[in-house]
């Protein structure tokens, strides 16, 4: 486990109402961009892409927002098999319950 510090910030007003509409959206079409636009509330990013996995199965692509060049290629990419190196996919194959997985969390010495 990493020595350093750890910094926790409390979630915006608009922060918390856009975790509500993620939350409310789950299960729904637009649930993947919901969820998407939480962690771009939460955490400023450049990408975002949103895959969903199920234990011996390749994974679901479910959004990004990616400009049309990057989708096409990373997209196909990923999806083809570059998933198999991915520590969220390999942490997702013994878990039984829907969950939130943190990089930390999974991630290998290697992929730091």
């Amino acid at each position: 486990m990493s020595t350093a510090t750890q910094i926790t910030r409390q979630l915006s007003t608009d922060g918390a109402a856009v975790l509500g509409e993620a939350v409310a959206s789950a299960g729904t079409t637009v649930g993947p961009e919901a969820i998407a636009g939480f962690v771009g509330e939460a955490v400023p990013n450049d990408v975002t892409a949103v895959f969903a996995w199920q234990a011996g199965h390749r994974p679901r692509h479910m959004h990004e927002n990616y400009d049309e060049r990057r989708k096409r290629v990373a997209t196909q990419i990923y999806i083809k098999g570059a998933y198999l190196l991915d520590p969220f996919y390999v942490a997702s194959q013994d878990i039984v319950s829907d969950c939130v997985l943190r990089l930390r969390d999974v991630q290998t010495d290697k992929f730091r």
